[in-house]
């Protein structure tokens, strides 16, 4: 009923209120080394004026860092200004997951979409992941693409709607394309099913698809050619490693029964699958169709194709997480596969028996896994209130064993990390370096071998306040176990001579069912580390070396 009583706006601001203030409520406060590791360096990085693809390599678009590179200058760079900007991001999300349902004539099914993709991206981890900002910027497009279905295409909101997937391209580049080509069969698709001869589609398919392509084109467009001109090298991280490493690499196996039990909710990931099934079955089942609520002034052909853009979305992005099965490579899927859900309740069975039975086993599906993560996310909720309200973690003095307890009262040099737990070999090697090295001087953060590699510690560098001494920073499998890429990084070690390098081997003995397993058998990195550098600490599975004085 309060809902009912706002204006749209309204509704907006309170929703987006309540989502934030529940997501960082649902906020864990473990670091991930390395993935969010590396977008904080590659933020840091760009801070210091460094270009991505040409300076340090990365998998992803640059919008993420320069977004954080550009919120640490305006405050500082630290871990809780990441996850503010990561939590915006995501209350936006479940916002316009609303919205979009909201428009398509379901108000009361788009408040259990709302809820539901609340809990699963406070369950998701993976803090400054990409993927979520690329999310967004999907959803936003799908949203303004509605008016083309009600049969009102508009060239400014089909312009913005193309921008829009140019910016999912900046964030993640394999899901703006994947957005431009979803988005584009299915509004071609709507075309080709209107009532005009073959010419007035022609026309109108122009009308609806020139602004579009121009909108996602003037966005991405300035970028390629940056690349182009400034770092070719950039082909190889965008389009050789996922092509030629990344599945082979990094490809996981869909989990077997014994996970399902040990992990019920890994039964997320067939989540897509029984929503898309429910959906299929609705719009071929006319019996299964029905009219929408008058007083909600809904386009009905609009807000079927709407269920079918979200199908198509849900599908494309569920296939791009087909390599590394897990649920949080599903997350792109799993998010729009519950708004669909949510729009296949409201077309609803209508009575007939064999819709009903379809739609209540999707939505059991989805209920079973979403049950157990709103549990573990009420679990965290629960844990961090109790922190709050504990008023040591605000009045404790600063001191660094208080820093390893995630105090937000963290001592000098270790600020970055304040209120986020990280453990105690990490902060201890990361407190070495900076007593043994000056600011500006750059270490070496890797691995006891390098001729097999799963991930290294990225945090390091952020924690630390250290520039990496390599453009090959971020470690990834079949990349730094090359011989000329170990060649290239003997070349930077060597013309920059860092003091410190700090070899991790907590990964050494982590073995996929993949190609991550097998050694390279490349040792030209190992040889030459041992050949100048010396032990001279070490904190648990972190041993920090030095360079031979000649």
């Amino acid at each position: 009923m309060l809902l009912r009583s706002l204006s749209a706006s309204g509704r907006f601001i309170l929703l987006l209120a309540f989502a934030f203030a529940f997501l960082l409520l649902a906020i864990q406060r473990d670091l991930n080394i390395y993935d969010e590791g590396s977008i904080l360096v590659g933020a840091m990085r760009i801070a210091n004026g460094d270009v991505p693809h040409r300076d340090f390599f990365t998998l992803y678009g640059p919008a993420q860092f320069y977004v954080l590179a550009s919120l640490f200058k305006l405050f500082s760079p630290s871990v809780l200004v990441e996850r503010l900007w990561d939590t915006l991001v995501r209350a936006l999300i479940a916002t316009i997951v609303f919205l979009i349902v909201e428009k398509c004539g379901a108000r009361r099914e788009a408040c259990f979409a709302y809820v539901a993709a609340l809990i699963w991206l406070g369950f998701f981890s993976f803090y400054g992941f990409p993927l979520f900002p690329a999310l967004l910027f999907a959803l936003i497009s799908a949203l303004l693409l509605l008016h083309v279905f009600e049969g009102e295409p508009r060239a400014l909101m089909l312009l913005t709607g193309g921008a829009s997937v140019g910016f999912i391209a900046l964030f993640r580049y394999d899901l703006g394309f994947v957005t431009l080509v979803a988005e584009g069969l299915v509004m071609g698709a709507y075309v080709l099913t209107q009532k005009k001869t073959l010419r007035e589609k022609l026309v109108l398919l122009a009308h609806i698809l020139l602004p579009y392509i121009f909108g996602f084109a003037v966005v991405l467009l300035p970028v390629a050619v940056g690349y182009l001109a400034y770092a070719p090298r950039a082909v190889f991280d965008i389009v050789s490693y996922s092509s030629e490493y990344y599945a082979r690499m990094r490809s996981l196996p869909f989990p077997t029964w014994h996970v399902l039990v040990a992990s019920p909710d890994q039964i997320a990931i067939y989540l897509p699958i029984g929503v898309w099934a429910a959906t299929l079955f609705i719009l071929l089942d006319r019996k299964a169709s029905r009219s929408l609520d008058p007083l909600e002034h809904t386009n009905i052909n609009g807000a079927r194709w709407m269920t079918i853009l979200f199908g198509v979305l849900s599908i494309f992005f569920y296939l791009k997480g087909l390599v590394r099965v897990s649920v949080i490579h599903m997350a792109a899927s799993i998010i729009p596969a519950l708004a669909l859900l949510a729009m296949v309740v409201k077309w609803g069975p209508n009575g007939n028996r064999a819709s009903t039975v379809v739609v209540w086993l999707s939505i059991f599906i989805a209920a079973v896994p979403t049950w157990i993560a709103a549990r573990g996310v009420g679990g965290q909720i629960s844990r961090n209130i109790d922190l709050i309200t504990h008023s040591s973690i605000w009045s404790a003095l600063p001191t660094e064993e208080q820093a390893k307890l995630g105090s937000c009262r963290a001592p000098s040099g270790l600020e970055r990390i304040a209120c986020f737990k990280l453990d105690k070999n990490r902060i201890d090697a990361a407190r070495f370096l900076q007593d043994q090295t000056n600011e500006n001087d750059v270490v070496f953060s890797g691995l006891t071998r390098h001729d097999k590699t799963f991930a290294n510690d990225m945090m390091l560098y952020f924690v630390a306040k250290r520039q990496p001494a390599t453009k090959w920073d971020l470690f990834a499998p079949g990349v730094q176990t090359r011989a000329d890429i170990q060649t290239e990084m003997v070349s930077e070690l060597e013309s920059k001579k860092p003091r410190i390098a700090v070899l991790e081997s907590d990964f050494d003995n982590i073995a996929e069912p993949n190609d991550s397993a097998v050694s390279s058998g490349v040792t030209v990195l190992d040889e030459y580390i041992r050949n100048h550098y010396d032990f001279v600490a070490n904190f648990g599975s972190v041993n920090v070396l030095e360079r031979r004085a000649k």
